[in-house]
């Protein structure tokens, strides 16, 4: 074999090692970008969970807010103020049999 084959094979084997590095390192890239991927997909599902029990939570919280808006409405009897479900501290009503305003104090 000629010096010049011995040479040219030589440069072509080198090349063949560079490109060979150069796909390892940027195979190494790859992998660890996706390894970043995945750990930022896991914070975006716990984040989401979080979303969800915040929701839920307001959720909870306006219904305790709407079974607490005070005015009850007007009544012909008291024995219909009585009757009233879940009232809370601070609702009334009219009775139209005495004439009276009635307020939930929390000791029915």
């Amino acid at each position: 074999m000629t010096d010049s084959k011995k040479l040219a094979l030589q440069n072509t084997q080198l090349k063949i090692d560079m490109i060979n590095e150069i796909s390892n390192d940027f195979l190494q890239k790859i992998i660890i970008l996706e390894q970043q991927v995945q750990n930022i997909q896991q914070q975006i599902n716990g984040y989401s969970q979080d979303i969800g029990q915040l929701q839920t939570d307001v959720s909870v919280i306006n219904t305790e807010l709407a079974r607490q808006t005070h005015f009850r409405g007007y009544f012909t009897t008291n024995d219909e103020i009585f009757e009233l479900t879940s009232p809370a501290i601070g609702d009334y009503a009219y009775s139209a049999e005495d004439l009276l305003v009635w307020d939930y104090d929390g000791s029915q």
